[in-house]
């Protein structure tokens, strides 16, 4: 009796301690990616456009990403030359995603929340995993609509931040470069806002491109309408600019903001018309 009674016991802390094993390897194996957009840059009459997402990893265990696209079936996306990238535990690292479609019905009006990634960790094989993905100024709507708007286009531009934004009583001030896409202006002669609610003066004006790129210049943005300001979503956030070419008339094409200066007067439009 004796002798049953110990191994019983002998039995149960070895299952206990076995149990526990697993338990340990459980949780240092344990998966809790987060993903934020970083940059969405619409595909300027291309088909696709690109996304540049932070995959954070505060689990206990290196990740690595063999594969990841948006979630759902609206969109086809798949990773840029970052295939078999680890995410340490405790960091994040940055991927890009080639995306495609989404223009059907009048283009998107939501976007993903996931970011349905193919993984694998030190002790176990490869396994999906939908992590939560954060686009709080809603970059990946703005890219996709301004992709599908713009796939006649042959030539746009974008802003490229050359220095921190500053909000004075005359508004939001703004250090940018032009950058050119598609065919070749000489020069920007004039910029306005297409922003509901936003008007923009930029100075000094004319800026010539060199190797795709102006020398800086200031943009000013100032409220002219509060009540529109307010219901415009951030999608909306954009520009037009008058380019000479070097051959034809002038002519005024899509200008879009680059991330940084996108946050910029996002948050200078809720503070000045709150």
């Amino acid at each position: 009796m004796v002798a049953l009674a110990i191994g019983v016991l002998l039995g149960a802390v070895f299952t206990h301690g076995y149990e526990a094993r697993l338990d340990e390897l459980e949780r240092r194996d344990a998966l809790a990616l987060v993903a934020r957009v970083a940059e969405a840059t619409p595909g300027g009459g291309r088909v696709t456009w690109a996304a540049t997402v932070v995959v954070a990893n505060p689990g206990p265990s290196d990740v690595r990403v063999r594969a990841a696209r948006l979630g759902g079936d609206r969109f086809r996306s798949r990773l840029r030359g970052s295939r078999g990238v680890v995410v340490p535990a405790g960091a994040e690292v940055r991927v890009v995603l080639e995306v495609s479609g989404g223009c059907a019905a009048g283009g998107p009006r939501t976007v993903p929340g996931t970011l349905v990634a193919t993984v694998t960790t030190a002790r176990r094989g490869v396994r999906r995993y939908s992590a939560p993905l954060a686009d709080d100024a809603g970059q990946l709507l703005a890219a996709a609509r301004r992709t599908c708007a713009d796939t006649d286009f042959d030539r746009w531009v974008s802003t490229v931040a050359a220095g921190a934004p500053s909000v004075t009583r005359r508004g939001l001030v703004q250090p940018v470069r032009f950058l050119l896409h598609g065919s070749s202006p000489q020069e920007i002669g004039a910029v306005r806002s297409e922003t509901p609610g936003l008007v923009v003066v930029a100075a000094p004006l004319p800026v010539r491109f060199t190797d795709g790129l102006t020398p800086v210049t200031t943009l000013r943005w100032a409220p002219s309408d509060c009540l529109e300001a307010r219901r415009a979503p951030d999608d909306e956030v954009r520009l037009r600019a008058t380019v000479t070419l070097a051959s034809g008339p002038p002519a005024e094409v899509t200008t879009l903001l680059d991330a940084e200066s996108l946050r910029a007067v996002s948050t200078f439009r809720a503070q000045a018309c709150a």
